[in-house]
């Protein structure tokens, strides 16, 4: 069912929802295509397990974290092993 509605403004508006079962979500993945004459190409957003992102995210935190903490032991041994050779 195709309900398109103005805006008032010369643009329309379509509104369409999809209900997914809460079982086996975690491979699926969901596209919107928009086709229209005034388009010279297709409008396609993909989307699906949002916690990939989110989870990449945090590795990157982490990874600095333990960077700066590396390098921050590597100084401190430098600059204690220049004071007991002083």
């Amino acid at each position: 069912m195709n309900h398109v509605l103005p805006n008032g403004d010369g643009t329309f508006q379509t509104r369409s929802s999809v209900i997914r079962p809460e079982e086996n979500t975690g491979d699926q993945r969901y596209s919107c295509v928009v086709h229209h004459s005034s388009l010279e190409g297709n409008i396609t957003v993909t989307w699906g397990k949002e916690e990939t992102r989110f989870t990449l995210y945090v590795w990157i935190t982490l990874g600095c974290i333990f960077i700066v903490t590396v390098v921050g032991l590597v100084i401190r041994c430098i600059l204690k092993s220049k004071d007991a050779g002083i």
